[in-house]
C-alpha cells in the first residue's frame, strides 16, 4: 500500500496539480518543501502547510486502501451449486443441514431468500458434494450423517466408506454398524446386477459385462456374488446369439421370423432363471431364519421347475434354429447347477441346526441331478462326519433325524 500512496502524491501549488513519484516518502516531502521555500522568500509557512496537506493526503489514501481490502476479504462467500434431479441448477450459500433437507440462501435481485431443498430432489452426486462441503471438517458424527444420506441416494460404496470412518475402531465394528455396512454391500451387488441386466436387454454387451465384472471385483468373497458368474455366462451367450442373428438377417423373411420367435421364447426362459436367482439371493440374506430362507428357496425351485418345463417344450417343438441350439444346452446346464446349489443351501441350513437327517436328504437330492458333482459330494461327506461326531458325543442333535 505504501508504494501506491507514494505513487500518487499530489502537490497543489498556485492552482496547478503536479504528480510526483516518491521513493522515500517523508524525505521527498522535505525536498519539495525546501524547493518551494527557495522560490518564495516567505516560504516557511508554505512549507508547513504543504507538509500538513501531503500528510493528510497520505492518511486518506491509506484509509481508502485498507477499507477496500477489508471489504474484498469479507465479500468472498463460498457458493455451492446444487443440481436437481430434473437438471435445474441453483447457486447459494448452505446455511443449515437438516435430517432430510438443506437450507440454501439464494440471491434474488437486490435481496435474498431462504429455500428448503429436500434430499430426494437433489441429484445424488451433487447432494454428496454439498454435504461434504457444508459439514467440513468432518468428525465421526458428520461421517455417519453423510453415510446415511449417501445410502438413501443409493451411493452404496460411498456410504460404506463413510460408515467405516464413523467407527471408533474400524477393526471392531458395533453390531448395528456392521449390519449397515453389510446392507450397503448387498444392495450394491443387487444394483450392479440390475444395471447389468438393463444394459443386456439393450444389447450393450460390453457395458453389461463391465458392470458385472465391477461387482465381482468389489466383492470377490461376498456370498451374494456367487450369481455373478451366471450373469457373465448369460451375457456371453446373448452376445454370441446376437452375432449369429445379425448374420442370419440376410436370409429370407420366414427364417428371420422363426429366429425372432425362438429368441423371444429363450428370453422367457431366461426370465424364469433370473427370478430364481433373485429368490436365491433373498434366501442367502435371511439364512439366520430357517423358515423364511426355506420359503425363498421353495419359490426359487418353483421358478426352476417352470424353466425346465419351458425348456422341454422348446426342445420338443423343433422350432429353434441351429444357431440357437447352444443356448438351449447352456440353459439346461444352468438349471441343473441352480437346482444343486439351492438344495445344498437347504442342506447347510439344516446341518448347522443339527438336523442331519434332513440335511443328508437334501444333499442326496442334489446328487440326483449330477452324481459326480464335487460340491454335493463334499457337502454330503461333511454332513455325515458332523452327524457321526455328534452321535459319538451322545447328543440328541447327532441323530440322523428329520
Amino acid at each position: 500500500m505504501k508504494w501506491m500512496a507514494d505513487r500518487f502524491l499530489v502537490k497543489i501549488h498556485q492552482g496547478k496539480t503536479d504528480f510526483v513519484s516518491s521513493g522515500s516518502g517523508p524525505k521527498n516531502l522535505v525536498d519539495n518543501s525546501e524547493r518551494l521555500a527557495t522560490v518564495d522568500p516567505g516560504g516557511s509557512r508554505k512549507k508547513e502547510a504543504i507538509m500538513a496537506q501531503n500528510l493528510k493526503l497520505h492518511l486518506v489514501l491509506l484509509g481508502i486502501l485498507l477499507a477496500f481490502t477489508a471489504n474484498t476479504g469479507n465479500s468472498q462467500i463460498r457458493l455451492e451449486r446444487v443440481q436437481y434431479k430434473s437438471g435445474r441448477v441453483v447457486s447459494g450459500e448452505i446455511l443449515e443441514v437438516k435430517k432430510k433437507h438443506i437450507v440454501l440462501a439464494r440471491k434474488i435481485g437486490m435481496g435474498s431468500i431462504r429455500e428448503k431443498i429436500p434430499f430426494d430432489r437433489i441429484e445424488p452426486v451433487s447432494l454428496y458434494t454439498c454435504l461434504v462441503s457444508a459439514l467440513s471438517p468432518l468428525d465421526k458424527q458428520a461421517h455417519m450423517r453423510i453415510g446415511e444420506a449417501a445410502f438413501a441416494a443409493e451411493l452404496y460404496p460411498t456410504a460404506k466408506r463413510h460408515f467405516l470412518k464413523s467407527a471408533t475402531n474400524p477393526k471392531k465394528l458395533t453390531a448395528p454398524l456392521r449390519k449397515r455396512i453389510e446392507e450397503c454391500e448387498s444392495r450394491d451387488i443387487a444394483k450392479l446386477l440390475k444395471r447389468s441386466m438393463a444394459e443386456l436387454s439393450k444389447e450393450h454387451f460390453k457395458m453389461a459385462r463391465r458392470i458385472a465384472l465391477m461387482a465381482m471385483k468389489r466383492y470377490p468373497d461376498h456370498v451374494e456374488a456367487r450369481v455373478i458368474p451366471t450373469q457373465l455366462n448369460r451375457i456371453k451367450r446373448r452376445f454370441q446369439s446376437a452375432r449369429k442373428r445379425d448374420a442370419a438377417l440376410a436370409t429370407t423373411k420366414r427364417q428371420k421370423a422363426m429366429w425372432d420367435a425362438a429368441e423371444k421364447s429363450l428370453l422367457g426362459l431366461d426370465a424364469y432363471l433370473v427370478k430364481a436367482e433373485k429368490y436365491e439371493i433373498k434366501s442367502l440374506r435371511s439364512s439366520k431364519k430357517l423358515r423364511r430362507s426355506k420359503g425363498y428357496i421353495d419359490l426359487g425351485l418353483r421358478e426352476l421347475v417352470r424353466a425346465d418345463k419351458n425348456l422341454w417344450r422348446l426342445k420338443q417343438s423343433g422350432s429353434i434354429p441351429a444357431g440357437l441350439k447352444d443356448r438351449l444346452i447352456a440353459a439346461d446346464d444352468t438349471i441343473i447347477t441352480m437346482q444343486i446349489r439351492l438344495r445344498l443351501h437347504l442342506a447347510s441350513l439344516y446341518s448347522v441346526r443339527g438336523s442331519y437327517g434332513t440335511a443328508l436328504s437334501w444333499a442326496n437330492d442334489a446328487l440326483s441331478f449330477d452324481p459326480t458333482d464335487k460340491s454335493a459330494l463334499d457337502a454330503r461327506a461333511r454332513i455325515e462326519t458332523s452327524a457321526a461326531a455328534a452321535s459319538a458325543r451322545g447328543g440328541f442333535g447327532g441323530r440322523l433325524r428329520r
